[in-house]
């Protein structure tokens, strides 16, 4: 007589279970794969780099941390604040970035090449419109545009994102120019901070591609 083996049965309340395990890992696979590349893109956070204190001193051709000025820069020992100031022995004066581009937020000038400079030939304009280039690595303009600057102590603001940035360029107003060549009406700003943040290297944005690549084949599996 033949004795029949019956196989066991898997319960029914396995399957629910199961199901579960595999929603949470996907949920826990999703989560890894958007804050792998954010986090690295966070890195490239907005920094502002303030030039107070940095005189009295020439600055032509001088590094101060992650900048270079070219044209005659001078912090000046008369200004209270020591903060660079567009001195008049060059038509152009220039901020370049050493560690190549940077995404341009935001920059503070003053018109006034110290606090209190208002007699005698200095200032005798009310205010002074100052134009500037934003240049990237091969010296091509991105953007041009200007600001006018009171002739008073007061820093105002210029804010516009500017992506891939490697320098700007600074020039009076149009024909704004002594009789020697120099700047005219002794027109000497003074900047005191830039704030900008690193352009995302290549590997992070492959990252960040592959990410929400991977992404969306996690949602389209989901819904099978």
């Amino acid at each position: 007589m033949t004795q029949l083996t019956r196989m066991p049965r898997h319960s029914n309340k396995d399957l629910p279970n199961t199901l579960r395990m595999r929603k949470i890992l996907r949920m826990l696979m999703l989560a890894l794969v958007v804050a792998l590349p954010i986090a690295s893109l966070a890195q490239a956070s907005i920094i502002t780099t303030s030039f107070a204190g940095i005189g009295p001193r020439q600055l032509d051709g001088a590094s101060i941390g992650d900048w270079t000025f070219g044209g005659d820069w001078e912090a000046f020992n008369a200004d209270d604040r020591k903060m660079p100031a567009m001195n008049a022995g060059s038509r152009t004066h220039s901020i370049s970035y050493n560690n190549g581009l940077f995404n341009f937020q935001s920059m503070s000038l003053g018109g006034r090449t110290w606090d209190g400079v208002h007699t005698g030939r200095y200032r005798v304009a009310r205010q002074f419109v100052l134009n500037f280039s934003f240049l990237d690595e091969g010296g091509h303009t991105l953007l041009s545009d200007s600001m006018t600057l009171p002739n008073s102590d007061a820093f105002l603001t210029y804010t516009k994102r500017v992506a891939g940035v490697h320098a700007i360029l600074f020039r009076p107003s149009g024909g704004s120019f002594d009789a020697d060549g120099q700047w005219g009406n002794d027109f000497v700003p003074r900047l005191a901070s830039i704030t900008s943040s690193e352009v995302p290297e290549p590997a992070s944005v492959l990252l960040l591609a592959t990410g929400l690549i991977t992404l969306m084949v996690l949602r389209t599996g989901s819904r099978d």
